[in-house]
């Protein structure tokens, strides 16, 4: 039997870089191995600190697609990349007890001023608005003058409460103790114990069930 096998490293963007494939590549890849008859199951090898919110799109249409097994065998998947395995795999698995990580399910901004040292050196930056455009930006204006309310309630939150729920429709099993939903991480014991996870193992495992599944979920 033949598996495809697909890595999801690195910080993940949505976009091909130098260094990088981004979503939109890896999710053409699983695509791909979609429509190859010969390849039974798809096993991706996940080491994440997470990603660029706007890199799960691609993993979201392409799951809808899924015709076959996907076993995500994981070291640290944390954040977006948690996201990514939730939309995407049957079955999640962590790869050692050592390193593996999952979880911080939430969403962050940052951002830098350098307002004040550009001015030091005597660099003055303008911005002037027409003024038919007072709401353009006006959540990030407000945000450099350390008013935080806007920026969270109009960005953040929306994002947020979507991460949450597709996590909470992909595992309605997953046990909601304090920080799973709000951003903290666990360790593979842990997130076995939460339902975050489906099993402790290696790659002989993730094979494993992808033949099991094909028994009886996909029935091929």
């Amino acid at each position: 039997s033949k598996y495809g096998i697909v890595n999801l490293f690195g910080g993940i963007m949505r976009y091909d870089s130098c260094c990088a494939l981004g979503s939109q590549s890896i999710a053409y890849d699983i695509f791909k191995y979609f429509n190859n008859d010969e390849i039974k199951g798809i096993i991706i090898n996940v080491d994440t600190p997470g990603g660029s919110v706007s890199a799960i799109n691609p993993f979201i249409e392409v799951a809808k697609k899924k015709n076959k097994p996907i076993i995500a065998l994981c070291d640290s998947t944390c954040s977006l990349g948690y996201w990514a395995v939730c939309e995407l795999a049957d079955y999640i698995i962590a790869e050692n007890s050592i390193t593996a990580r999952f979880g911080s399910i939430g969403v962050v901004c940052t951002f830098q001023d350098a307002t004040e040292a550009n001015e030091q050196k005597g660099i003055k930056t303008h911005e002037i608005y027409a003024d038919e455009s007072e709401h353009k930006n006006l959540s990030f204006r407000l945000a450099k003058e350390g008013k935080y309310e806007m920026i969270k309630e109009e960005h953040l939150k929306p994002l947020a409460i979507k991460f949450q729920s597709a996590v909470k429709t992909a595992r309605p099993q997953i046990i909601n103790e304090i920080g799973v939903f709000t951003g903290k991480t666990f360790t593979a014991e842990k997130a076995l114990q939460l339902k975050m996870i489906d099993a402790i193992g290696n790659i002989d495992d993730a094979i494993e069930m992808i033949n099991v599944l094909n028994e009886t979920k996909y029935n091929s």
